[in-house]
Parts: C-alpha cells; sequence; structure tokens
C-alpha cells in the first residue's frame, strides 16, 4: 500500500486518520485500509480502545474537554452537544458584547496533527466564507489557552431532515420544498467556490423560523475548494481513504485522487438525499456499502443502478423518477450540470409543469449493455445488422420519395402558421407602438399567447420565439410575475434544439432580468451565472447577446452597491454594442442610459446628464414616445439634473415622467412608485416638506415592505420619508419608518451596501436630533465605516463622519468629537462631488461647536 508521492504509509498515520473518523466509521476504514495486514489491523484497533480508555489521564479528556464553569473568551461553556471527526461542538454562551446562545467547534485533544489543523482550519474557512439563511452562519474563530483551534458557529437547534419530515409527516411537495431550501444552500456554496463532499441527513438540520421549518446546511469539515485554496495548511488525503459517508458519495468520490470530484459530486448526493427523503431509504444499503472492501464500494457505485423510487413507493410520479435518477447519473456530465438546474425541475414538478429530466435514451442504454457485456453484445449486434440491412436497402428507395412529399407539405403549414401567428405576435416585443388600437397592448397579448397555445403545439422553434416575445413584452410592462412562466417554457424548449444557442442564451438573461426587477437578487445572480456558462460553452462572448450578459449584471451589480464592479461591465457591454455591427440601436441606447445612471452614483452629474441626451436621441430615432425604456432614459436624464443642481428643470422633467409612467405601466405599478419617490425627493430639496412627505405616503401606500415585488422601491420610499419627518421634527415616527427599511434591506442586500448605510446615517440624524446620544454614535459609527467599506462617493461617509462628531462632542468627548467635525468639513469643502446639504450641515455644526477655535486658525 502507498500514497501517490511513493512514501509508505506508517501505522502513526493510519492511527491518525482512523481516529479523525466519527467512532462508527473507523473499524470500516481500518479493515479496507490494511485488508492485506490484519496483525496491523488489531494492532490498531487496539490503540484505538486504548485511547479512548486512557481520557481520564489527560487534563482535557477526549470526550468532555471543560466543565460547565470554564470559558473561552467571552464564551462560557454549558454543555456537550457532540463529537465529530476531528471536534468536539459546545453548547456556549456568549456573554459580550452581546448575549446570546451558541456553538462552540474545538479541535480535540490529542488531534493536533498538522492534516488534522489543515481539515479543521478548511471548515472554518469555508463556513466563513458564506452567507446564507440556509447555511449555519460563523462568528468568531480564535485558539484556547492551550492553543487548540476553534470557531463559534450559530446554534442551531434542530434535528435531522429525514427525521423532521418523518416525524411531521410531511407530504411530498412539503418535503421537496424543504428540499429545494437544500439546493440553496449547496449552490450558494458552490458560487463561493467550495464543494461540501458530505451532504446527507446528519448534515442538514430543520428548525423553525417564524413558525416554518427551516433547512440548515451544516459540517463543511472535508469541503473541498473549487479554485484556489481555504487554508494555507495542507490537506492530506490517505490513500484508499473515502471522503465523505459510503451511502451519500458519488462514483467519483471513490477515486483516491479525488481529480474528478466538482460540483456534480454535491448533485449526486442531493439525488441521494432526495432519495431518502421520498423512500426512506438510500439507493444503495448503507449497511452494506459502509462494510464493503474499497474495490466493492467502486464497482457497486460505478456500475449497478439503483432502483426508481417508484419501485420502492409505488404512489410516486414516474417525473420525479426522472429527477431522482438525473442526479445518480454514473456519469457527471449526465447529471444536472448545476444546483440551479436540479432546483428549477423540482419546482417544474411542484408547479405541475413538465420537467426536463428525461430517462436515458435507447442508444446509452444500449451503450451501458455493450460495456457491461462486450462479447454477447458484438455477437448479437452483428446478427441483427446483416439481417437487416438488406431490408433496410429496400425500404429506403420508397420511404425518400414518401418523405421528401410529407416535408414540403410540413413546411409549406409551418410557413403558414409563422406569418399567421407571428403578424399577431412579434409586434408585442414592443406593445407601445399599439396604444392608439382598438384593442389594448395587454389584450393583444393575451390574444397572442392563446395563439401560441394553438396554432404552435406541434413547432417548437416558432413556439419558442413566439414565447420568448411574449416574456419581453410582459417584462416590458413591468409585469414580471406573468412573464417568467412564458421565458422559463421558452428556455426549456430552446435548450432541445440545436441552433439556437444564441436565443437561448438572450432568453436565459432576460429571466434574470425579470427576477431582479422584482428584487430576486440571489435567484437573478444565479439565472446569470448560467447565462455565463452558456456563452462560454457556445463562445458567444462576442455578440450583442453576451452585452445583455454584461449589462444585466453590472444592474445587479449597482443594486448592490458595487460601483466599480458595475462600471466594469458596464464599459464592456457599451464597447461590445458599439464595435459589433448586428447591435441594435435600442441596445446602445440602453446601455448609455445605464451608463448615465451610474455616473451619478459616481458624482460625474456632467458625464450623467450628456449620456443621458445621447441615450434619448438614440430612443427619439427609433421608438415612439411612450417606449418603455425611453421614459426610464428621461427619468435617468431627470435624476441627473437633480444632482447636477438644475432642482426645478429636473422637476418638471420627472412630472412629464411620471404622467407618462401612469400610462405605460398603470397608476398601480412599481415604476410609477418609484418616480412618486424622486418627485418626494424633488420637493424636499425645493424645502415643500409637505408636499414631499405626501408623495412619500403616496409611494409607500402603492408598494408594501413586505411580500411584494417592488419591496426596494418600498424601502427606498421610507428613507425618503424618514429624512422629511427628520426634518419636521417627527423622530419617533422617522425612527420607526427608517428601522424598517434598514431591515428590509439588510434582509435583501448584501452586508456593505449604499442603501443600508443610508439608512443608517439618517437613523443615527434621528437618534441624535432626540438626543439619545449612545444609540446615535453606534448607529453613525457603523454608517460611516460601511460607506468606507462600499464603492460609494468619499462624501458620504464624510457626512456620516460630521454627524458622528456632533454626538461626541455633546457626550463631553471633546477632543474626538472636534477631530470628526474639523476633517469631516475640511474635507466636504475640497470635495467638488460633495452634495451641498451635507457640506452645509457639517459647517453648520462646525460653527455650532468650534467657532471659536476655528476662528482662531
Amino acid at each position: 500500500m502507498s500514497r501517490p508521492s511513493g512514501q509508505e504509509i506508517g501505522e502513526e498515520d493510519l492511527f491518525a486518520a482512523a481516529l479523525a473518523l466519527p467512532v462508527a466509521e473507523r473499524g470500516p476504514y481500518l479493515s479496507r485500509a490494511c485488508s492485506t495486514n490484519p496483525g496491523l489491523f488489531e494492532r490498531l484497533t487496539g490503540l484505538l480502545e486504548g485511547f479512548s480508555k486512557a481520557g481520564t489521564f489527560f487534563n482535557e479528556g477526549p470526550i468532555r474537554a471543560w466543565d460547565s464553569a470554564d470559558r473561552i473568551g467571552p464564551y462560557r461553556l454549558l454543555r456537550e452537544l457532540g463529537e465529530g471527526g476531528c471536534g468536539i461542538a459546545y453548547l456556549a454562551e456568549q456573554t459580550s458584547p452581546i448575549k446570546r446562545e451558541v456553538a462552540i467547534k474545538v479541535i480535540k485533544p490529542g488531534m493536533d496533527s498538522k492534516a488534522v489543523i489543515a481539515r479543521f482550519e478548511a471548515e472554518r474557512q469555508a463556513l466563513a466564507l458564506m452567507d446564507h439563511p440556509n447555511v449555519a452562519k460563523v462568528f468568531d474563530a480564535g485558539a484556547t489557552a492551550e492553543g487548540r483551534p476553534y470557531f463559534v458557529m450559530e446554534l442551531v437547534r434542530g434535528i435531522k431532515i429525514t427525521e423532521y419530515c418523518a416525524q411531521s409527516h410531511m407530504t411530498i411537495s412539503e418535503r421537496l420544498s424543504l428540499f429545494v431550501q437544500v439546493c440553496q444552500a449547496i449552490q450558494h456554496a458552490h458560487q463561493k467556490g467550495i464543494i461540501h463532499r458530505d451532504i446527507k441527513p446528519s448534515n442538514v438540520l430543520v428548525t423553525m423560523h417564524d413558525g416554518v421549518p427551516l433547512a440548515k446546511v451544516i459540517d463543511f469539515g472535508i469541503a473541498k475548494a473549487i479554485r484556489g485554496r481555504l487554508t494555507d495548511q495542507t490537506l492530506h488525503t490517505e490513500i484508499d481513504r473515502i471522503i465523505g459517508t459510503p451511502a451519500y458519495i458519488s462514483p467519483e468520490q471513490t477515486d483516491p485522487t479525488q481529480a474528478a470530484v466538482d460540483t456534480r459530486s454535491d448533485i449526486y448526493s442531493l439525488g441521494v438525499l432526495l432519495y431518502e427523503l421520498l423512500t426512506g431509504q438510500t439507493p444503495f444499503d448503507a449497511l452494506e456499502l459502509s462494510r464493503a472492501s474499497m474495490d466493492e464500494l467502486r464497482e457497486r457505485l460505478r456500475s449497478v443502478d439503483p432502483p426508481r423510487p417508484s419501485r420502492r413507493v409505488g404512489t410516486l410520479a414516474v417525473d420525479m423518477d426522472w429527477i431522482v435518477m438525473r442526479c445518480l447519473e454514473k456519469e457527471p456530465a449526465r447529471r444536472y450540470q448545476a444546483v440551479t438546474a436540479l432546483i428549477e425541475d423540482v419546482e417544474r414538478y411542484l408547479r405541475h409543469e413538465p420537467v426536463l429530466a428525461r430517462p436515458p435514451s435507447i442508444l446509452y442504454t444500449l451503450r451501458k449493455l455493450a460495456r457491461r457485456n462486450r462479447v454477447v453484445f458484438a455477437s448479437a449486434v452483428t446478427i441483427i445488422v446483416l439481417v437487416t440491412l438488406s431490408a433496410i436497402g429496400m425500404m429506403m428507395q420508397g420511404q425518400r420519395i414518401a418523405a421528401a412529399r410529407v416535408r414540403a407539405e410540413q413546411e409549406r403549414l409551418q410557413a403558414q402558421k409563422i406569418e399567421k401567428v407571428a403578424k399577431t405576435v412579434f409586434a408585442l416585443a414592443d406593445p407601445y407602438s399599439t396604444l392608439s388600437s382598438n384593442i389594448s397592448g395587454p389584450a393583444l397579448l393575451e390574444q397572442a399567447t392563446r395563439s401560441v397555445e394553438r396554432e404552435l403545439q406541434d413547432q417548437p422553434r416558432a413556439r419558442a420565439a413566439l414565447l420568448h416575445a411574449v416574456g419581453l413584452a410582459y417584462t416590458r410592462r413591468g409585469q414580471y410575475g406573468v412573464a417568467m412562466p412564458y421565458i422559463k417554457e421558452a428556455i426549456g424548449i430552446y435548450q432541445r434544439i440545436p441552433g439556437e444557442e444564441v436565443e437561448l442564451l438572450r432568453a436565459t438573461t432576460l429571466r434574470s432580468i425579470s427576477e431582479r426587477l422584482t428584487g430576486n437578487l440571489r435567484g437573478a445572480r444565479q439565472t446569470l451565472v448560467e447565462a455565463e456558462s452558456l456563452a462560454k460553452r457556445y463562445r458567444l462572448q462576442r455578440t450583442p447577446a453576451y452585452g445583455d450578459v454584461l449589462m444585466n449584471r453590472g444592474r445587479i451589480a449597482m443594486i448592490e452597491g458595487r460601483v466599480r464592479a458595475a462600471q466594469a461591465d458596464f464599459e464592456r457591454g457599451l464597447q461590445l454594442y458599439q464595435e459589433l455591427p448586428d447591435a441594435r440601436p435600442l441596445d446602445l441606447a440602453e446601455a448609455l442610459a445605464d451608463m448615465a445612471q451610474l455616473s451619478t452614483w459616481t458624482g460625474n452629474n456632467d458625464r450623467a446628464v450628456q449620456t443621458a441626451r445621447q441615450a434619448l436621441d438614440l430612443y427619439a430615432a427609433n421608438v415612439p414616445e411612450l417606449y418603455p425604456d425611453r421614459v426610464t432614459a428621461e427619468t435617468i436624464l431627470a435624476e441627473a439634473l437633480y444632482y447636477q443642481g438644475h432642482v426645478d428643470e429636473a422637476a418638471s422633467l420627472y412630472e412629464r415622467c411620471l404622467q407618462k409612467a401612469l400610462t405605460v405601466f398603470g397608476p398601480d405599478s412599481d415604476r410609477a412608485a418609484e418616480l412618486l419617490d424622486m418627485m418626494a425627493t424633488i420637493s424636499f430639496a425645493q424645502g415643500k416638506l409637505d408636499v414631499a412627505e405626501r408623495y412619500s405616503r403616496e409611494t409607500i401606500a402603492k408598494v408594501p415592505l413586505v411580500g411584494n415585488e417592488g419591496w426596494m422601491v418600498a424601502a427606498d420610499a421610507r428613507v425618503t420619508l424618514g429624512r422629511t419627518l427628520l426634518a419636521k421634527g417627527e423622530y419617533p415616527e422617522a425612527e420607526a419608518i427608517l428601522r424598517a427599511a434598514h431591515a428590509a434591506y439588510a434582509k435583501q442586500l448584501p452586508g456593505d451596501n449604499q442603501r443600508t448605510a443610508s439608512a443608517e446615517y439618517f437613523l443615527g440624524e434621528v437618534l441624535l436630533a432626540a438626543n439619545r446620544l449612545t444609540e446615535a454614535e453606534a448607529v453613525l459609527t457603523t454608517s460611516m465605516n460601511r460607506w468606507k467599506r462600499t464603492d460609494g462617493e468619499p462624501w458620504r461617509a464624510l457626512r456620516s463622519a460630521s454627524a458622528l462628531g456632533e454626538t461626541l462632542y455633546r457626550q463631553g468627548r471633546t477632543a474626538e468629537g472636534a477631530k470628526y467635525l474639523t476633517e469631516s468639513l475640511q474635507q466636504l469643502s475640497s470635495d467638488p462631488k460633495a452634495d451641498h446639504d451635507a457640506t452645509d450641515r457639517a459647517r453648520a455644526r462646525a460653527d455650532r461647536y468650534l467657532k471659536s477655535s476655528l476662528a482662531s486658525r
């Protein structure tokens, strides 16, 4: 037995490897590793037993290292939760800076070998990279007084997912909904470059959150980095050591090198978990696999097909068989290629829609049969070929003549159908050109939809194109929820038709756009990853369709406050549209509008105005006045004029845009609400506080903060209202309104984003005005530091710093306060991009508190 490097494995290495495993797995591992050396197996088994008994001779025993009176830093240990391969988990109470119960995982005594420490550190780094509601969070990390590493995790009070489903008597649909949560957690890990490699029921706990079951994925102890490294330590892989649990690992995980293990290995394990959730059993008997030798295990997983789930539970639908067995394919290339694809198929099943997974083709099944029975299969094929060749030759000539006639007739009928439906539908991709018609745009869309269903059932290419057009039309109208089923169906059809790769990329990007516009940023990012993969797979990076991918990725980055990333994507997309001869003028116009909006974020208001006017010139030459993107570009111009200081001109343009939005999108649309919020901002700038308040309250009435696609508009409107109420001295309501907005941002957006920092700034100003100085200090400090970590303009952090200076000064900490007041005013005064109101407030603060000292300088 040898390592890949050629070095012999000694008894000490085997002992450490076995000790790192859970107790139940140590015996089977040693049995495999020592299969040719029974004496070595007996010695190591004896050592393991002796190690367990010798625990009392250590100051810190292997099972219980501390009693309940002991502490690690600010954490008081309460009791042991469980023992894993190389660590012990404890329930602990954090006593400062906040009080809460947490879980602490500490490396076991005697387990501080380099390999084990590397595994422990890898798990800590893997968890620290992730921020997802279905993944246990890491709060802290360090080393004990004895030098043993530990990390502090969110305490998950739950039970194994399989036990929860059984005890709760969950239906198939309920189990699938819970399974989707697990998939979303694993997809998040994949996006962070991490493969879990040990997905199983004991690593998925279910707890309750607001009365709803919530799945939490834990234990990334054997996680693998897809790119880069999780730790600077070296992770050693022992020869013939299974990485993972035998009943849940993929066939490629039985390879000692682990070279072929990638995200699709996790998809296999998810399939095993789904199989068990549906049937109560794993595909292969778990006990048999744990007792099998390494060669037996490899052969079983690589060659034997498990029974379909419906064979074990007769009530299961065949679609669910297809989904599960697609996950359990032996060849990674035949599984779902991303967790998002698995999620989508499960969601299709839940909506009673056709799933994309299908049983293996006859050709593939024959190939598998041939590999297993080469001699018999070859003989049979030879006989079949000799018998059938002559018959085929006689039939072909007659079939060619008949097929030509049928094909000509089919092509004629297809052309008629496409022409008939196209006259009704293709114009609807821009429904606003028909507003003067006697039939409304929505009515035409409904009519077109019926035409697609009635006329094109047998024409997949035409059907996909027209579904795509209808989805685009609904998206442009702001009816994103209505658009989504059409877009998804178009994607599904495009995936099955060769030669439609560009349209598949466009439809996938449109889906991401719709998800972004509904506020589902996580889904939008995941879908965009699929679009990027398509573009690379089919080499479409030099097409206008890839420009759409870049622009949408930039828009997501803008929402999340990642301005530099947005700028890079916008510039690449704009350059692509300018260079490619087949790019549409409307693509270029939309890209220019996005660049204009970004310029307002970076304080380059002159460029914003110029670029917005260029976009509007292109729109004016190509589309009618009420085209939705043209209305959006006018809104961006109004915003740029406002930031340029032309408040009255901006107000007049906003008013015209609002009237157009009411016509185009409807009075209850998110787009109309967004313009009402901007009218509130303009009115505030004009000093019309009552008017600003009325606009804000009207906006909030249109778009509720919770359970609504336009949650971001609702949150932005609350910040605007909170700012207005602050100016009017109505502090209690202003505080409540701003806290609600802050909570919405914190829930939906990444931690360091500009919207959250802005809400914190105004909340800090409210607390300062209400003389709640300690609270104001905490909030303003957080806002200032968050602004610094974003790509926002420096003056925004200085605005928070100035308010913090007053807070400190009023607490009697005059030296600290004076420093913030002085430095923030000096830098704001010298920054040409700084907001005039922010500079004026900073100067007024300095005059109030530092007038005498400033005058003496």
